[in-house]
């Protein structure tokens, strides 16, 4: 999933499949879609961790998120987001720009992105449920 269709060079990384950037030799072309375009709805949940990539899969499922307002879990790893020309810091804005509340998966603390990016080293991800502001309500446990 991306922000449009088309293919995209990719390259091999530990056995995963990364976005590759502009310095790294693609070993595999992948044709991408947006979720908007594909999936009907109403969608309730989304687990999205596509190492590094998730900026550009949020951007094409924008009109779902916007419209299903899903519960979502979520990978942020700030090594991956730099690789794809992005930060934490600008995925965990993203997320907010479309009225979610961020989360500590592990123990449903509340997260501040500019706060949590500062304390962010390069090889740290983070683990997030993004709850649409208005289904966030601090008594109710969704923690497990």
């Amino acid at each position: 999933c991306s922000d449009r269709e088309g293919v995209l060079p990719f390259v091999e990384a530990s056995g995963m499949l990364i976005a590759a950037s502009t310095e790294e030799a693609a070993t595999k072309s992948i044709r991408t879609v947006r979720v908007d375009d594909v999936v009907p709805g109403p969608i309730t949940f989304v687990k999205l961790d596509v190492e590094g990539h998730e900026p550009a899969a949020l951007a094409g499922m924008s009109g779902m998120l916007d419209t299903d307002r899903p519960f979502m879990l979520t990978e942020v790893n700030e090594y991956w987001l730099r690789k794809a020309g992005s930060s934490a810091l600008e995925y965990m804005k993203a997320l907010q720009h479309h009225r979610y509340v961020l989360r500590r998966a592990e123990d449903g603390r509340l997260i501040e992105p500019d706060a949590m990016a500062e304390r962010m080293g390069e090889l740290d991800s983070l683990n997030i449920v993004a709850l649409p502001a208005e289904k966030d309500h601090a008594s109710t446990t969704i923690w497990y």
